[in-house]
């Protein structure tokens, strides 16, 4: 009906989702964020691909996860600190800790039935046969081992035009200060304020990826929005463009 096709597109609008993308039903819960250790009140919305929460406060938090990365879904122990916890686990290792749900069977039932919908995905990685790993280990091991032992005696030998030294001869030239300071090498951010700039910008988004995870399913907020307004690091677009 028109109301359904209203907020479906809401939902879509809100999470910048595809636009065959239907919601099926939301509700009111609480997200824990791990950041900030709160619990934080918001709605959690349900669709064909993709589970989203947004908090009651638009520039707390949102999240938006799709089905294809979640691999665990499950009901936690309920207490008085915290009803009707329900945990979503995902690809990149991150758990999502909902509560304060009113109706967690039905909404546990819904999922399920959407990701059984979801294409099969291959949640382990694929590993080279024993004897292969074990093979190259020998080979790497055995190259290490000819390279350790032909170095000593390169430099015991030595080449007939090297000079040698005596460690105990008083005459050995030694430097008056380190070499590391003598010859320190520049980076190029000190003579390129641009490179300076872009290196700045690169340091913050890794500091905020380590603290709300990296990914589609990371946790958005204002401090996310105000990294984008500032731009996005050029070595970092390919990661980061179509995730904003």
């Amino acid at each position: 009906d028109l109301d359904a096709r209203a907020k479906s597109e809401r939902y879509r609008a809100l999470f910048r989702l595809p636009k065959d993308e239907k919601l099926d039903g939301h509700t009111d819960c609480t997200l824990w964020t791990p950041f900030n250790k709160m619990h934080i009140l918001g709605q959690m919305f349900v669709s064909t691909n993709y589970i989203c929460f947004t908090s009651k406060e638009e520039t707390l938090c949102s999240l938006i996860i799709p089905l294809r990365e979640v691999t665990i879904v499950e009901k936690a122990d309920s207490s008085n600190v915290l009803p009707s916890p329900l945990s979503i686990s995902t690809k990149n290792h991150m758990t999502f800790l909902f509560a304060n749900l009113k109706d967690r069977d039905f909404l546990v039932q819904r999922i399920s039935d959407f990701l059984q919908q979801t294409p099969c995905m291959v949640y382990l990685e694929r590993s080279e046969p024993t004897g292969s790993l074990s093979s190259s280990d020998d080979e790497v091991s055995s190259q290490q081992g000819s390279l350790l032992s032909c170095s000593p005696q390169r430099s015991s030998l030595g080449s007939e035009g090297e000079r040698q030294f005596n460690l105990n001869d008083s005459s050995v030239p030694t430097a008056t200060q380190a070499l590391m300071t003598m010859y320190r090498r520049r980076s190029p951010e000190e003579f390129n304020p641009k490179l300076a700039k872009e290196f700045l910008k690169e340091q913050a988004w890794k500091s905020h990826l380590a603290e709300y995870g990296g990914g589609v399913c990371m946790y958005r907020t204002e401090k996310t929005k105000e990294l984008v307004l500032h731009g996005i690091p050029e070595n970092m677009r390919g990661e980061l463009w179509l995730l904003f």
